[in-house]
This record gives C-alpha cells, structure tokens and sequence, in this order.
C-alpha cells in the first residue's frame, strides 16, 4: 500500500469487514514470530477459530498481505498521543466502536483511588439515600459516616473521604443529567445537619454550633499546635484524629495568628509546617536507619559485574537500585525518603525481569535476552524497575515501526543502551524520522547511545555537514564526519554545538536538553558483555581501559566538553 494514502480510511474499511464477520478486532495478535523473527501481522495471518479469513479476503477483494498489525499499532499510539498524527472525533468514535483502539474499562467493583476506595457496598447505600442527599437533608460529611455505620455492622471496608461519596453520587446520576445538574448546584450549599447557620453569619454566633467551634478551635491549638512544633504528631494524624481536612486545621492554625497579630509565631509554625513530614517519628527514624545502611553499599562497577556469579549479580541489583534512590533523594532535596525496602526492591525487579523474559519464545527456541542480559540491563539502567510495562511495549513500538529496525535489532539496542527505554516515545520518533528522511537511521542502529542527542542536536549536526560536504546527500559521508563531538568541532571548525544550533534551528521540534554521558553509565562493560567467566578478567580490564580511552573521543563528550 501506498504510504501516501489515506491508510486511516483504508484500516476502518477493513475493520468494518472485519466486524461484520464476527471478527473481534481487539483479540487480533499485531505481531507474530517466524524462524525467530518478529513481523507485522498481515490480513492473511488471522487465525481465528471459526474464521475463514481467505474467504473473507477473496469475498471483499483485500490485499492479503495488507499489514493490519503495523496500522493497528499506529492508530493506537496516536490514540494515546505516544505518536503524533490527528484522529478526529468522527474516526475516534468508529476506531472505538470497531475495537481498532483499546479501551480499559473502569470496573466498579475495583477500588477507585482518587478519592478513595469505593465498591457497590458503597454506591448502594448512597442509592438508598439520594433523594436526601438532593434535598440538602444530608451532606458528603454525614452520608460518609452513614456509609461508614454500615460497613462496620457488616465488616466491609470504610471510606475516608467526601470525595468518594462524590464520585459514587456521579455514578448514580451519570445517566439522569437533571438531578446531577441539581446536585452540584447543591454542593454550593449541601450543609445539612452540620451546620444550621451555614451563610448567617450574626446568626451563627450563637448557640450549640457555635460553642462547638470554639471548642474545635481551641482543641486545634492548644492541644495539637504544640505537638506540630515539637515533631510529635503529623497532621496526617491530625486528620485522622479529628475527622477533618488538613486544610480546615491550617485555616484555624492560621487565623489564631492573624487575630493575634503574631507575625513571628506564624513564621515559626511555616517553618514547623514544612518539617512536617506526614510520618510518625518512629518511621522517620527507621527510614534514617535505611539511608545510613544503604549509604554504605559497595557498588561494584559496570565491568566488574560481568564478572560475578548469578547470585551476587542479584546482590549488586538490588543495592545499585537503593543506593541510586538514595542519591535521587539527595539531589531533589525531598523530606520524605525516596529509598525503597529491600522487598519493594526485588518485587520490582522481578516485574521487570518477568517482562523482558516474555519477549522470549521458548517453544520455538527464541531467547531474545538471556538471564545475564536481563540482569546486565538493569543493572546498568537501574531506573527501569520504575517504568510501566505498557510503556516499554510502547517504546518498542516505536523503534519497530521503521523498516531498518526489526524486533531482533530492536532488542539488540535495547541490550547495547538500556536508556533507550527511558526516553520519551515522542522524542525517539522525531529522532527516527529525521534520520529516516536522511537515509541516516542506521546511525543509531550501529551507536543507539546516540539517542542521547535530542532531534534539534541532529539536525543542526546535519545541516552543518551538507554545508561542509556541499551536497543534500549524505549516504556517502563517513557518519562520524557528520555527527562530530563537540571538542572536534571546535577544534576544526571554531563553533560548538550550542552555536550551529543557533545557526540551524529546528523549529519544529519539541526541543530538549542534550543528555551528559558518563563513563560510569549506560554502556560501559558494551564490549565485554559475553559470558563472563573469572579466568576472562585479565581480558575485561584490558577491553575496560579501551573503552575509557573511546569514551573521550564519543559524541559530545570529553573530560571538559559535554552536550549542551
């Protein structure tokens, strides 16, 4: 097919065919494998039970060999904005209701965290009491400590927030749009029982309620306001505590001061505020414990790693990981620890190993990464453990979609520079497809820690060279007299990357900081990265100092240059 055609109607032709066979196109596989190679699936490929995809294809004149897997891909990675390209709302709709896109249905029955759990328990006792929710007779405040009434009569779970009585009210109204319209005019004024003065205020002086407050306003500071000072409690606790929001104690906190005049006092209780860590100073003192052990951690080397047995491999994961959560910490000033439990550490670990052993094919006797590569990967990119797995997917994604780059040497990169699966999706793309446009791609197939470049880098880098070689075609250039490093630009020509930046501006990217390499990074250990045994050490050191002696001369990085 025509790239230059409109494949977004010719893919919704076809799923329209599709679904008027009975075929689920959300169920149909985009990839499959053939003599260990990954391909897009192609109209012919379908095998599904109780289909007779040639007669279909025969019937309705479709190119069998179509690549509906590829367009499948494409038209979900814009869907999810991974890609650029437009959809309008007319081909979202049929893309939705053909299954060409895939949506995740919210399952009510499992917890809504936003604004905390909620569960047909729940939403059905708000049901029983929407008409008095509507007429003000009951407030979010008190239908919540009905909801919580029940659920301790009969052991279900409670709920901690107005918020989630909320989101179960939206639910219940989500097709009777009067009655919601009502309800939230109805939130401006829904006080019930609370508070009978709401909006009166010379009236709301008076009284029970008022009482009530004062003694609300007093507990706050003469009980709690101390203990905020000294680190005793937290107003996590408070909250608990008091069934009430943070919010509400800052607002009374606050005013105490103002109607004093106490401007100090209130400068100490900001500053008192912002040490409030949210975590009892027993936790606070455990994670200190974690901070002191994991800052004493020794680390072992890229290379040095090869070189050690499964076991200790592990080992060194699992410490690399914490300590670089610690060092993460340490440079984002944060309060609270960033460092995670042992345990956390290796159920991480474990998802991300289970993940990339599922790219294996066993049964047809595909490996494409070994145990050792595995280990090997997050060890040198050990914040990969914090990725979503469909985003990996969706980076792959990406480096397949080009034609240069098949599944076998996407997985190559990937072992060669684990980082590719840390950058933006949008940002990879920009990069191929500028190559791609300059027949350039296998650049970053042979070196993919060139990624680091951002799009705007690359082309500047280009341009620049066409100006030098006087020509637009660059196929026959040695690529490292296209993409220099830094210092040898400076050094031959007198202009730094900044410079022919400036000089060639790529408008039309998202553009982004250049990354600093560093020989403790990624790809150290690139050239040594076999099946290590103890009796190769001699030979890894030797290759090891050959990689520190190449690393001065790789893009953009020298002992005083790095990527701007």
């Amino acid at each position: 097919m025509d790239e230059n055609l409109n494949w977004k109607s010719e893919l919704i032709r076809i799923g329209t065919i599709l679904k008027n066979n009975g075929i689920d196109i959300s169920s149909i596989p985009t990839k499959g494998t053939k003599d260990g190679k990954r391909y897009f699936i192609a109209l012919k490929d379908i095998n599904l039970e109780g289909i007779n995809i040639d007669e279909i294809i025969a019937l309705n004149n479709l190119d069998k060999d179509w690549q509906i897997g590829r367009y499948l891909i494409r038209i979900r990675l814009i869907y999810k904005g991974t890609i650029e390209g437009n959809l309008s709302n007319e081909e979202k709709r049929i893309a939705e209701e053909l299954g060409l896109v895939k949506i995740i249905p919210i399952d009510r029955k499992e917890p809504i965290y936003k604004g905390g759990k909620i569960s047909d328990f729940h939403i059905d006792i708000v049901r029983k009491n929407i008409d008095k929710i509507l007429s003000g007779e009951l407030n979010n405040r008190e239908t919540m400590d009905l909801i919580n009434e029940e659920a301790i009569k009969v052991n279900e779970s409670q709920i901690k927030d107005t918020g989630t009585v909320k989101r179960a009210v939206l639910i219940i109204l989500a097709d009777r749009p009067e009655e919601l319209k009502k309800y939230n005019e109805s939130l401006m004024h829904n006080i019930g029982k609370r508070n009978p003065y709401k909006g009166k205020i010379g009236q709301s002086r008076i009284g029970i309620y008022h009482q009530k407050e004062l003694e609300f306003e007093k507990t706050i500071i003469e009980h709690y306001l101390p203990q905020i000072f000294s680190g005793e409690i937290t107003f996590d606790t408070i909250e608990n505590e008091l069934k009430t929001s943070r919010s509400t104690v800052e607002k009374v906190i606050k005013n105490y001061y103002l109607k004093s005049g106490d401007e100090e006092g209130l400068k100490k209780y900001e500053e008192a505020k912002r040490k409030n860590r949210g975590v009892s100073l027993e936790k606070r003192k455990q994670a200190q414990n974690m901070r002191e052990e994991v800052a004493e951690y020794q680390v072992v080397s890229n290379a040095e790693f090869l070189l050690l047995s499964e076991e200790e491999q592990d080992r060194q994961i699992v410490m690399k990981i914490r300590q670089s959560k610690l060092q993460e910490e340490k440079n984002s000033k944060k309060i609270r620890t960033s460092v995670m439990t042992e345990e956390a550490t290796i159920d991480r670990v474990q998802r991300i190993k289970q993940y990339f052993r599922s790219k294996n094919d066993l049964d047809n006797g595909t490996v494409n990464f070994s145990e050792q590569d595995i280990r090997h990967i997050i060890f040198v990119y050990p914040t990969i453990i914090n990725r979503d797995i469909q985003t990996l997917d969706e980076k792959i994604d990406v480096l397949t979609f080009y034609d240069e780059i098949d599944e076998k040497t996407a997985f190559g990169m990937i072992k060669s520079f684990p980082a590719i699966l840390g950058y933006d999706a949008q940002r990879t793309k920009a990069q191929l497809d500028l190559l791609k446009e300059e027949n350039l791609i296998d650049y970053v197939i042979r070196k993919p820690n060139s990624f680091m470049k951002s799009v705007g880098l690359m082309y500047a880098l280009i341009q620049f060279a066409k100006e030098r070689h006087h020509t637009n075609d660059l196929t026959d250039i040695n690529q490292s007299n296209i993409f220099m490093a830094n210092s040898a630009l400076k050094r031959l020509y007198g202009v730094t990357y900044e410079e022919i930046k400036n000089r060639f501006p790529y408008d039309t990217a998202k553009e982004e900081k250049d990354i600093q390499y560093s020989i403790t990074g990624e790809d150290i250990g690139r050239a040594t990265y076999k099946s290590v045994s103890v009796e190769q050490a001699d030979e890894a050191s030797k290759e090891l100092k050959q990689l520190i002696s190449q690393q001065k001369q790789m893009e953009g990085e020298t002992d005083k240059d790095t990527y701007r």
